[in-house]
C-alpha cells in the first residue's frame, strides 16, 4: 500500500485547501492552510483577525462604543477577565482529571493589530 487514498490525499499529511460556507449565503470560501489566506489573498472570514473585527462591529453596534480599548488582538484577550477566569478554570479541571497540562500555542500568533 502507497499510504495514498486518491480521497483523501496521503495519509498523516493536512491537505493543502479548506473550504467552509455558511448557511443561507450562496458562497463558499476556499482557504490555502498553508498561508491563512482564502485563493483570493485576504484573511478568511474564519480568521481571529475576522472574528475579531466582527466581535468589535457587534458591540459597538449594541454598545455604541468599543468594548476595549486596544486594536490589539492580544491585549483584548487578555482584559478579558470572564475569558481568563474561564480558560483557567478548564485548564486546571484538565489537569485535576488527570489528562496533564494544556500545551499553549506561540504568543506571535495572537500578536496582531485588528486590520
Amino acid at each position: 500500500s502507497s499510504g495514498i487514498n486518491a480521497e483523501y490525499g496521503v495519509a498523516g499529511k493536512s491537505c493543502n485547501y479548506a473550504k467552509n460556507w455558511i448557511l443561507g449565503e450562496n458562497s463558499t470560501e476556499i482557504i490555502k492552510t498553508g498561508e491563512g489566506l482564502t485563493t483570493e489573498g485576504v484573511p478568511s472570514r474564519l480568521s481571529k483577525n475576522s472574528l475579531f473585527k466582527k466581535f468589535n462591529e457587534v458591540c459597538s453596534a449594541v454598545t455604541h462604543s468599543m468594548p476595549y480599548l486596544t486594536q490589539f488582538y492580544s491585549a483584548a484577550k487578555a482584559d478579558a477577565e470572564s475569558y481568563q477566569l474561564r480558560k483557567k478554570r478548564v485548564f486546571e479541571g484538565l489537569a485535576e482529571a488527570g489528562y496533564g497540562r494544556w500545551v499553549g500555542k506561540p504568543i506571535e500568533q495572537d500578536m496582531f493589530i485588528l486590520s
